[in-house]
Formats: C-alpha cells, sequence, structure tokens
C-alpha cells in the first residue's frame, strides 16, 4: 500500500514565527501541506518551500480565513 504523510497547521494569521513553521515541515518532510489562517506575510514565507513543493495553491486573507496547500 502506498503511504502519503500529511501535515496540517493553523499557523494562526497574526503569529509571525515563520521559521518555527518552515522548520517543522522540514524536518517532517510531508507528502501534503495543509496551512490554516494565512495571509500574504505567511505565504511570503512559505513560498521558500517552494523548491520541495512545486505545486502549490495559496488564497490568503486578512480575517484568519486563508489557506495554502503544497
Amino acid at each position: 500500500p502506498t503511504t502519503i504523510r500529511c501535515l496540517v497547521a493553523n499557523v494562526h494569521t497574526a503569529n509571525r514565527q515563520y521559521e518555527r513553521f518552515l522548520k517543522l515541515v522540514r524536518d517532517e518532510n510531508p507528502d501534503v501541506v495543509v496551512v490554516i489562517e494565512t495571509d500574504q506575510s505567511w505565504v511570503e514565507a512559505i513560498e521558500q518551500l517552494r523548491s520541495d513543493y512545486p505545486h502549490m495553491e495559496a488564497r490568503p486573507r486578512s480575517d484568519n480565513f486563508g489557506i495554502v496547500l503544497l
């Protein structure tokens, strides 16, 4: 059977601990990443993962309803 590892994280829009989140993703190395409560600042930080996750869909919002899928 095939196993797919997923990481789902609610980063909270006001949180600015980008490096801590990026380290978590790199350490866990999931196949799929879902990031909830993302604004444009979070999307820009998450762009650093683009080389490992070339398929990215982002819908940033300033009201805690943004989402990014990698």
